[in-house]
């Protein structure tokens, strides 16, 4: 998972070794998806080592109506998290979806 500055020989080299690197990624999503995850963010080669990865069955990009969202599925070690992606037809919809699901978790 990286925010920023990877070369193309090094996604080169990762993807000949089946290792999906995450780009394009809000800092704040970052903490989100180790947890899920069960790894840790690397920030050097010194620190890339098994213990700080992640095993998943399969990992997609799926297009939607206005963007991507990745998929991960059969993760190999789950931390204690799940998503729901909530969409609507319009902003309106979308904030009524977000108040009723919020109220229903809160109950």
């Amino acid at each position: 998972i990286l925010r920023d500055a990877i070369s193309d020989l090094a996604m080169h080299f990762l993807a000949k070794l089946k290792i999906m690197v995450l780009k394009d990624i809000e800092r704040d999503d970052i903490e989100y998806l180790c947890s899920t995850l069960n790894c840790r963010p690397i920030a050097s080669l010194d620190h890339f080592v098994p213990e700080a990865l992640a095993a998943a069955d399969l990992v997609e990009e799926i297009a939607t109506g206005a963007g991507k969202i990745v998929q991960v599925t059969g993760i190999q070690n789950p931390g204690p998290t799940c998503c729901i992606l909530l969409r609507g037809s319009n902003k309106l919809v979308l904030e009524e979806a977000d108040r009723s699901l919020h109220d229903a978790l809160c109950v």
